[in-house]
């Protein structure tokens, strides 16, 4: 339905008569992609601040090294999370735009602070880099502020995007803080889905480590090192994992009805999926032996990005559900411009193989700098 629905006293506004640039299912399919993307930063970034702040408290070398090498490529994630949560959020106002921007304005003082959050999570980054060897003393305060930043960016984001699927709860919300300084506290899946959403955070940072422990081992000397950070890196996907399944079983408990219907259908398999395939991620770390070759760690990252994007059709699904009597998407009109997405299309690919050659070659630096 594309208009207002007074029955149920909604005041929301009509699509966009500029209309979607393509079918809404290609544009939904560039959206899943970016911000399976965008969330792989989010989790490598903030697993990476975490297990830096825990690393750092241990006064063994090996730990210590541990923090010193997720210091220096936290930056790098950082500046990815960025970059790839711009598409997926356009995408996000193209499609969902009617409620996206009414629930920004409910939540207007808290989405303002997002910016300054950003810049003051990604300064403390760089300032732990830049200054870690010259006042060791401010890091500890440097290295919270950043998680504590980025922390509050989710809680913000999962309030918005909650409030955003409850269109019957608006009105309520803007009689009471008219000035946009409230947040979706009283809604039941907040927590669950934020812990749904940055549970994996250790077991991404956790890979990472691990390809560096293994890496390691080829280093005369690095052996009590490598042996570390392997089962730091293991022990972090370990957790990962069961943090992820337990976060998703909480969120789909706390579902109203309809919405936990989804799951009854076609998105049972996907959170099916979602479990399993984060089982076979953490089966590597808990049954490799140590040492060996990298392909353990990349195994192990590849079935996470894979159990990540089938949360994300889930996720989509569910907020289908929970509009589906104030919008659909065959309702959006939609006027090709196939040009602009062949541009947008051929820089998406060309972006992204940039990134990964620049990854891999920066986290070799950064290996090597920090060995």
């Amino acid at each position: 339905m594309n208009q207002w629905t007074p029955n149920a006293g909604i005041p929301l506004p009509p699509f966009d008569p500029v209309g979607l640039p393509a079918p809404a299912v290609v544009i939904l399919a560039l959206a899943y992609l970016t911000f399976t993307l965008h969330l792989l930063a989010v989790h490598f970034t903030l697993g990476s601040v975490l297990l830096m702040a825990l690393a750092r408290r241990q006064p063994d070398p090996a730990r210590q090294e541990i923090a010193r090498f997720l210091g220096t490529v936290a930056p790098l994630g950082f500046s990815y999370l960025v970059t790839f949560g711009i598409p997926p959020l356009l995408f996000v106002q193209l499609l969902y735009g009617q409620f996206f921007y009414a629930s920004s304005v409910l939540v207007g003082v808290f989405w303002i602070s997002v910016i300054p959050l950003l810049i003051l999570a990604y300064g403390a980054l760089y300032a732990h880099r830049l200054t870690r060897d010259r006042r060791p003393g401010a890091q500890g305060l440097i290295v919270t502020v950043a998680l504590l930043g980025m922390l509050t960016i989710g809680f913000i984001y999962v309030n918005n995007l909650t409030l955003a699927m409850t269109p019957g709860r608006w009105l309520e919300i803007y009689a009471a803080h008219p000035g946009g300084a409230t947040l979706n506290l009283g809604e039941p899946t907040l927590l669950p889905r934020l812990l749904t959403f940055l549970g994996l955070s250790p077991a991404m940072a956790g890979v990472v480590v691990w390809w560096r422990g293994r890496r390691l081992h080829r280093t005369p000397g690095q052996e009590a090192s490598a042996t570390v950070m392997e089962s730091w890196g293991r022990k972090g996907i370990g957790v990962g994992v069961l943090t992820w399944i337990v976060g998703l079983a909480s969120w789909v408990a706390t579902l109203p009805e309809a919405p936990r219907s989804v799951l009854s259908g076609s998105g049972i398999v996907l959170a099916g999926a979602v479990v399993v395939l984060g089982i076979a991620a953490a089966l590597p770390a808990l049954l490799a032996s140590r040492g060996g070759g990298v392909a353990a760690p990349v195994l192990s990252g590849t079935f996470l990005a894979l159990g990540l994007a089938c949360l994300i059709l889930v996720r989509d699904q569910i907020r289908m559900a929970y509009l589906q009597d104030h919008f659909s998407l065959q309702a959006i009109p939609v006027f090709p411009q196939w040009g602009m997405l062949a541009i947008f299309a051929a820089t998406l690919v060309a972006g992204v193989a940039f990134t990964l050659f620049w990854t891999v070659r920066v986290a070799r630096r950064a290996a090597a700098a920090s060995g």
